[in-house]
Formats: C-alpha cells, structure tokens, sequence
C-alpha cells in the first residue's frame, strides 16, 4: 500500500469517528441527539483472574478519596484503578454481646446519626460510636420471624420480616406498617425515595422478588406499571435498586441483568451480555462519584460508564464489518459498510441491512 493511501485512510478514519460524534454525541452540535439514537455504554468487565479472588461479589462502594470497595467472601477488596488489594474483616464480633454471637451473613449494613446499623437473618445490631477505650456500645434487636432487609432512607430506618410485612425503627422499636402485611408473602429487595405526590406527600419506590414494584406514599401502597414489567415480572428476580443522580433508577435481576427506568416507569436502557456485560447476576449496584455505574455480579465485576456522553455501536448494534460511509436522510441513519448499507432501527436500537441493495462496499 502507497504511503500516501495510508495517511489518506487514517484521515478519513478520524473524520468519521468526529462526524459520529457530531450527529449522535453533541446536542449543540447542529442535529439535537435523541435519546433513542444513543449507541451502547462502555462497559469494562472484570473476571475474577483480574483481582486474584473468589469470582461472587456482593456490594460496592467508594471512600472519600474516589477508592473503590467490594465485598466478596472474606474478604474487602479494595481498586485505586490499578491495584487490586484484599482487606481482611475484623472487629465486629468483639462489640457484640457473646449471646447474640450466633448468626449467619451480614446482609445491610448502614452508617446512620444513631450508629451503625448491622442486619442478618437472625438479629440487628446497631454499634455506636467508638468510646475513649475503644470499645463500642451495641443495641440488639431480635425478628418475629426472620429479617430479610433493611433499608436506611434519609436516617429513617426500615426492615422487611418474613412472612410479616415491612417494619419502621420509630423511638428504637420495629414498628409494623400497617398495609404492607402482603409484602411479607415474598422477599422485599428494594426500597428507593420517589418525587413527592402532588400534594407533597413523601414517596418511596418499593421492588419485590418477583412481583414487581409499588408506590408508598407513609398510608398506602399501589402497583407500578413499567415498561420493564415483562422482564421483573416474567419469573427473573429482582435483587437490588438505585436511584442514579439523574433521577432514573436502576433494578438490578438475577439472570437478566439490569433495567434502567425514569419515574415515570419508561424503559430506558437494558444492560445485559448482548451489550457487552460479563455476567447477568448482578447482585450490587453502585454510582460512582464520576457518574460510572459499578457492578457486582456472581461471576466478578463490570464498570458502565451510563454517564458519559460518549456511546459506541458495535456488532452488538448490528455493526458486523466495517463502516466506510455515514448519511441522516429524512431523519433515518444510513451507513455504508463493506458488506452493503444498514439502516438504523430506533426503535430496537439497532441496524439492519437495506434490503434489495447489494452487498458491495458503501462509500460517498
């Protein structure tokens, strides 16, 4: 190959990833990008090879200092962004009561003005802060039946007992609410602030196993119709929530990956293996302080970075060969490839060949 046909294909190679960037990147940048015309997130997996330890992760979460923290099976791992390092788990037994010392996973864990809160099957338990010796007083609580979660929403203290309903901490007592005595039937995963009523009364996004979502508003609870219903409802569980900083909420499943929703329960984006994501039980889900969306799945890691304004298509876009032209005609994208033109499905997302045209090279 000619060397000037070389430096001929890089430049046209830069010119199109900046023309992409234009049409789909940019909203100022002439054409305003839908949000139906958005490609894949950039999803960076890693397997358990990656940090040296059991592949299971349970949560995540991130320090003052932008350290991120996994909770794995004995261990605490902690990631700068290069280093993988493992943090044993100590000290709790020592606060707590040697009575109360028989207990299984520590499934909530919750740092409130009261404490710190500590919840498993078998007990609650809430440390306070460290004396002068060292040494910490702790408070315990014990189920009618089992606890199964709790939730902390703005220091009002929440958990769901088996077979009982959902329970509120008021003056140190659980508190049964009254209504909730159907959400015992199942496992309660998910409860998330949601924006007022219109007469300002507060709200919370609550999510079962495999029921689907309700809407408490402190007295009632309703159903909440989504455009995700088919897949939290089709017998996928529902393992955990988020409520993002733009105001979507994220439902993580086990054995679906996760749903992206707005509030108005609209269908969003839906991140699974066919846009890149290692595993498809997710089992913690967290929002950096950057805006990336870190993942705790039963077969290691993945980081989505839903808050970049950069999207990619790639071949699980439909994009299988490569892309040597690229044209907006009444509204519709079309792309030349080296394999025919594809047209671009909004509505799936997604790029088809143009049929009857064939199945030559595409260019300008």
């Amino acid at each position: 190959m000619k060397k000037d046909n070389v430096f001929y294909n890089l430049f046209r190679a830069i010119a199109l990833l900046h023309f992409i960037g234009a049409i789909f990147l940019f909203p100022q940048a002439g054409i305003a990008q839908s949000e139906s015309e958005k490609g894949l997130p950039f999803i960076t997996n890693y397997a358990a090879k990656t940090f040296k330890a059991l592949p299971q992760v349970w949560c995540v979460q991130e320090d003052d200092r932008g350290m991120m923290y996994f909770g794995i099976q004995n261990y605490i791992l902690e990631y700068d962004g290069i280093k993988w390092k493992k943090i044993s788990q100590q000290g709790l037994l020592q606060s707590i009561p040697p009575e109360y010392r028989n207990f299984l996973d520590v499934w909530t864990t919750y740092t409130t003005k009261k404490g710190i809160y500590f919840q498993s099957r078998e007990y609650i338990f809430r440390l306070s802060e460290k004396k002068p010796d060292g040494t910490r007083d702790a408070k315990v609580w014990k189920p009618n039946s089992k606890f199964m979660f709790a939730f902390d929403l703005a220091d009002e203290y929440y958990v769901h007992q088996q077979g009982l309903g959902l329970y509120k901490m008021i003056n140190d007592s659980l508190i049964l609410i009254p209504g909730s005595e159907f959400l015992g039937k199942e496992r309660m995963q998910v409860m998330l602030p949601y924006p007022a009523a219109a007469n300002g009364e507060k709200q919370w996004l609550v999510g079962m196993f495999y029921s689907g979502l309700y809407i408490y508003n402190g007295k009632t609870f309703r159903p909440f119709t989504t455009e995700a219903d088919g897949l939290i409802k089709s017998g996928t569980l529902v393992y955990k929530g988020l409520l993002l900083k733009n105001g979507n909420y994220v439902l993580s499943t086990t054995g679906k990956g996760l749903v992206i929703i707005n509030s108005d329960g609209k269908l969003v984006n839906l991140i699974n293996r066919n846009v890149g994501l290692q595993d498809e039980s997710v089992y913690g889900i967290y929002q950096d302080k950057k805006g990336i969306l870190w993942l705790a799945l039963d077969n290691g890691i993945s980081r989505v970075e839903i808050a970049s304004p950069f999207s990619q298509f790639t071949l699980q876009s439909g994009i299988s060969t490569s892309v040597l032209s690229m044209a907006r005609l009444g509204g519709t994208i079309y792309i030349g490839t080296t394999n025919g033109v594809l047209v671009y499905d909004s509505s799936r997302k997604y790029f088809e060949p143009v049929m009857g045209m064939p199945q030559n090279q595409a260019v300008n």
